[in-house]
């Protein structure tokens, strides 16, 4: 508390003995009038483009401060350090013509750890990143995506307060292309597996000691001899034109025996084919259930549905 009343003070001490300007600000950064005003900004005068800046929320709670560039329309630039509503610490960032650029910082509730560490590459948004474990005492995962979006490089998983890597794939593209591997908390390997794009080339499994025994897969979700859109397209009334119009998803559970259950439904309005999809549903029988380290598991299963093209 001490520090956080330093801090304050030495703020307002800091902006008393400069001069600064007060104006009103949208989302965008935008110079607006009072009226419309989401964020009120106090910002240095300066001969130059570049202003130190403290953003306000219209009852003057920090928001964030950093060096605006520009007037009207601003663009953030180098160090930016953003605050929660109780004035801690939320999250660290560094930006270049309002693109994130090198390191990024996401802190604990409290502000007293950091949770999450990025380094972003380019102002494309491609980034690498670890997050630490409560405490902020050990990295819990590694990895990095492209500017897409899709994982890429080498990813890695450790134990809960450990430095022991558990597990580590490389990606490309967001699929798994090369070496995977998983150990062992003794650092032995368990499972490894070489991926061609995507797809399983080779695999091998050992036990503690390190002798080879019979592979299986860490994971597999539940399936089905039949598409579930083949069966509800055969089974229901309604399903052919509801798909061809609506996006909805739905999941249900399957039991470790292969049961269906829980089914829900989101994105139909209709109840009436709402409830002769579940119905089908719960009749559906024979799935093979979701497998965890070879042992039958009870699972939600989940399946997005989108509209189909027009074919005109």
């Amino acid at each position: 508390m001490k520090i956080l009343s330093f801090f304050l003070y030495f703020l307002l001490t800091q902006i008393v003995k400069a001069d600064y300007d007060t104006v009103f600000i949208n989302q965008h950064l935008q110079t607006i009038e009072r009226e419309k005003a989401e964020f009120k900004l106090i910002r240095e005068k300066t001969n130059t483009n570049v202003a130190k800046s403290f953003c306000y929320s219209l009852n003057d709670k920090l928001l964030w401060k950093g060096e605006l560039k520009g007037k009207n329309t601003m663009l953030r630039n180098g160090r930016f350090e953003y605050y929660t509503a109780n004035n801690t610490i939320q999250f660290i960032a560094h930006y270049q013509n309002d693109k994130l650029l090198g390191e990024y910082q996401v802190f604990s509730e409290d502000g007293k750890y950091v949770k999450e560490s990025r380094n972003y590459l380019s102002s494309l948004g491609d980034y690498t990143f670890h997050i630490f474990s409560k405490h902020g005492n050990f990295t819990s995962q590694t990895g990095a995506y492209n500017a897409l979006g899709q994982k890429t490089g080498l990813w890695q998983n450790y134990f809960y307060n450990s430095v022991q890597v558990k597990n580590s794939s490389n990606y490309k593209e967001g699929r798994k292309d090369g070496e995977s591997i998983e150990f062992y908390p003794n650092g032995n390997v368990k499972r490894r597996e070489i991926y061609i794009y995507g797809k399983l080339s080779s695999k091998q499994m050992f036990d503690e000691q390190g002798n080879k025994v019979k592979y299986y897969p860490t994971f597999t979700y539940p399936s089905h001899k039949e598409s579930l859109y083949k069966y509800l397209y055969r089974k229901t009334e309604f399903f052919k034109k509801i798909s061809q119009t609506t996006a909805f998803e739905i999941s249900f559970q399957v039991s470790k025996e292969g049961i269906v259950s829980d089914v829900n439904i989101d994105g139909i309005e209709d109840l009436a084919i709402r409830v002769e999809i579940e119905n089908v549903l719960l009749k559906m029988k024979n799935w093979e259930p979701a497998y965890q380290e070879n042992q039958a598991i009870d699972f939600i299963y989940r399946k997005s549905f989108k509209p189909l093209a027009s074919k005109e």
